[in-house]
């Protein structure tokens, strides 16, 4: 949320007082990334007056307008716009926050406060892969799932897992693949976007996923989409609009219709389950890279195909977790959740 802000001069006894003296403006922009311990806070400083800027951040207190004596993070200085991730917070607590400014005369601006409260019930971690990689993790309801993609290149035994070159490579022919590749086929895409996989290289008996960890099934999917759906995050807080609330807040193709996940992504991720648009692979090519995020779930359809669970964003709904058959040759990501 974007509001006015008025400037302030910091007094003997350490308060602060509206001051007309200089032209030091800063806005308290959206909340994002919201967990039971942890959100991301976006401000920008609009302009810096005529006097030299030391430093800028976001102040937070449990109580109405807080200023920089409460808790302060800071954030560099300079005009533009700017992002402070808070972390150490309790669950299911309210908290009011704003933007600051301050110059090398001591005076501080403050944008307008704005309030958000952290999700009660969710639990951050990390687990590792067996090959070093690790994930963040969060308990959402009564289940634990890794908030990041899957992106290693080898079994849990060690072996590795194939690739093609071209990565493009035609597949068609072949009855059976068992391939990872880069989102998009490009390596720079694997840190945020992950790897997809074709099917047969989840039906490996030597696994992908870090020990006490699985493929999720159809029904552990949907089991998530009905808890956002119950637990306030979707369109105004209810239904199955809630595709901002879990999808990344960057990587997706910006759209100019109010509500989709494409527009304004920076209000994304409520939730924090962070959905990349990872797109697809076919038997020859890369897909939707930008618009579309896919996952295979566990769950086959004969002995050729199995059900995916996919997120667009040009829409603001959840997650399509329908009877969505593709074939097993096809290339998609991965999010594992705990035994």
């Amino acid at each position: 949320m974007t509001a006015s802000c008025f400037s302030c001069k910091k007094n003997d006894d350490n308060s602060v007082s509206p001051s007309t003296s200089n032209s030091l403006q800063v806005a308290t922009k959206n909340v994002t990334n919201i967990t039971g311990s942890s959100a991301e806070v976006n401000g920008e400083v609009t302009n810096t007056g005529s006097i030299v800027l030391i430093e800028r951040g976001v102040c937070w207190n449990t109580s109405t307008d807080p200023t920089i004596e409460n808790n302060k993070k800071t954030s560099g200085s300079g005009a533009g716009t700017f992002s402070v991730t808070l972390s150490g917070l309790s669950a299911g607590t309210s908290y009011y926050v704003r933007a600051y400014a301050t110059n090398s005369a001591g005076t501080t601006s403050y944008g307008s406060t704005t309030t958000f409260t952290t999700l009660e019930g969710f639990e951050e971690g990390i687990v590792t892969d067996e090959q070093g990689n690790s994930y963040k993790t969060l308990k959402i309801g009564n289940q634990t799932w890794m908030v990041e993609n899957l992106r290693t290149t080898k079994y849990n035994n060690g072996d590795n897992i194939l690739t093609t070159n071209p990565a493009n490579a035609d597949l068609s022919l072949l009855s059976e693949n068992k391939f990872q590749w880069p989102c998009g086929g490009d390596e720079l895409n694997a840190a945020s976007y992950g790897r997809l996989y074709s099917y047969h290289v989840l039906e490996d008996s030597r696994g992908i996923c870090p020990q006490g960890w699985h493929i999720p099934s159809s029904a552990e999917w949907i089991e998530l989409s009905d808890y956002f759906k119950a637990n306030g995050f979707g369109e105004n807080g209810t239904g199955n609009m809630y595709g901002k609330s879990v999808a990344s807040t960057s990587g997706w193709n910006v759209n100019a219709i109010p509500g989709y996940i494409g527009n304004n992504p920076s209000a994304n991720n409520r939730s924090g389950f962070n959905a990349f648009p990872n797109g697809t692979r076919s038997t020859s090519s890369f897909m939707d890279k930008g618009n579309f995020a896919c996952w295979w779930t566990s769950t086959t359809h004969g002995a050729q195909n199995a059900y995916d669970v996919s997120l667009m964003g040009l829409s603001n709904y959840g997650f399509a977790t329908g009877n969505n058959s593709k074939a097993k040759g096809s290339g998609k990501a991965v999010r594992c959740v705990k035994d």
